[in-house]
């Protein structure tokens, strides 16, 4: 094996982890996700207790709240996928370890909104949005899966419940998994009789 593994050359996003910019970065998304809430509140997006009438008010709410998740979602991706380049190429990276624990913290709270959206959507009728709204018509397939996938909601505190609990639930019990895993290694040998060491997952 090598001495020197290969890492992801990340910096074309950002300088480093501990970088101004970075940090900066985090500080927005934490604002953001807070100003996502709120906007999901004024507009009252969760599920109803029957079919929601699509009226004008409510497609301009749909339609700034797309807008406004789909700009959230971006700037999650992009943190959650810098962080575990570094993460994945270096499970004894502490300071990548605990970045990844704070970006996940948030991603939670966008996860118990994408509950609310997906029930709200069910009341509103992914059909009738599709029809009515060419932002709808753009996001028709994730639309109807959404309505789909109401069916199989818990109320709304549970589900919020739930986001917190996998954080140190399936979250974490996958994470561990993938820490120890990486530090493993096991001695194999060749079919010409030499011997090697590799990594389990290169093992597997």
């Amino acid at each position: 094996m090598s001495e020197t593994l290969p890492r992801w050359d990340v910096s074309a996003y950002f300088p480093a982890l501990d970088s101004r910019e970075f940090a900066a970065a985090q500080e927005l998304l934490g604002a953001d996700v807070d100003r996502l809430v709120a906007l999901y509140d004024e507009h009252d997006v969760r599920g109803a207790e029957g079919p929601l009438s699509l009226t004008p008010e409510r497609l301009t709410a749909f339609e700034e709240v797309v807008s406004a998740t789909n700009e959230l979602l971006e700037r999650l991706r992009l943190l959650s996928a810098y962080t575990q380049a570094f993460v994945s190429t270096d499970a004894r990276d502490e300071r990548a370890a605990g970045t990844a624990s704070e970006i996940q913290m948030r991603a939670a709270r966008v996860r118990a909104l994408s509950s609310r959206f997906d029930a709200w959507v069910a009341s509103l009728g992914a059909d009738a949005l599709i029809s009515q709204s060419g932002t709808a018509a753009d996001h028709a397939y994730p639309l109807r899966k959404a309505e789909r996938s109401a069916d199989h909601l818990m109320a709304e505190g549970e589900e919020a419940l739930y986001s917190e609990l996998a954080l140190t639930g399936s979250t974490g019990w996958n994470r561990l998994h993938g820490d120890v895993t990486s530090l493993l290694t096991a001695e194999v040998e060749g079919e010409d009789g030499s011997r090697a060491t590799l990594p389990i997952t290169v093992v597997r």
